[in-house]
């Protein structure tokens, strides 16, 4: 699953954070255009290469150190991950998109180092942040709360992205196009939720009222 660095608002609401794909100039990254794909490996190293000089150049950039943060969680570097969610929450913006952005991101990251609690910390402040429900909250907060644990809440949520947008999460080929571009552990994820989402939608048509 890939995403281009910071994405705009209508991005955000159809695929999650991943390695990113980012073009000259590096100015204002949460402003760019998406550009999907899938990510080779060797093209990690020249992404976080790519994010060392954004970093060095932009220290107070929030949205730069949690695109890294999640780079390196991809890449396996936990520390390195936690250290650069740590310094992009701790730096104020008065973008409130980049805030929720950074939450949103940072999310994904801390999933990525098998933290499901700590995900569903920060979807739901970017959530609460927003004000309302967008269209990326309802499969996001399903996977955070599938991974918790909590499987009758992540249906609940997933039971909305269905229905607010049955061409994507209704259908096994909507659900496989949506996440065309996202890494094996969130499409996993996703597609447990709707193999058990499916089989809920199942049940409720045979049911025989008494």
């Amino acid at each position: 699953m890939v995403i281009a660095f910071a994405p705009t608002a209508a991005f955000a609401q159809r695929t999650p954070p991943a390695a990113v794909i980012l073009k000259p100039p590096i100015a204002e990254p949460h402003r760019q255009r998406d550009d999907a794909a899938r990510l080779p490996d060797d093209r990690r190293a020249m992404n976080l290469a790519f994010m060392d000089r954004y970093v060095a150049e932009r220290p107070d950039d929030p949205a730069g150190f949690a695109q890294r943060a999640f780079l390196l969680a991809g890449a396996g570097d936990a520390a390195g991950a936690r250290r650069d969610l740590r310094r992009a929450l701790s730096i104020r913006t008065s973008d409130e998109f980049v805030a929720r952005h950074v939450r949103w991101s940072g999310g994904w990251t801390r999933f990525l180092m098998d933290d499901p609690d700590g995900a569903l910390e920060l979807w739901l402040d970017a959530l609460r942040r927003h004000g309302g429900t967008p269209a990326w909250a309802p499969y996001t907060l399903a996977i955070g709360y599938w991974a918790a644990g909590d499987r009758a809440e992540a249906l609940r949520w997933y039971d909305r992205a269905a229905r607010d947008f049955p061409d994507r999460w209704a259908t096994p080929a909507g659900v496989g196009f949506a996440t065309r571009t996202w890494g094996d552990k969130e499409r996993a994820a996703i597609e447990a939720i709707f193999r058990a989402w499916s089989n809920e939608q199942r049940l409720r048509r045979t049911q025989v009222p008494t």
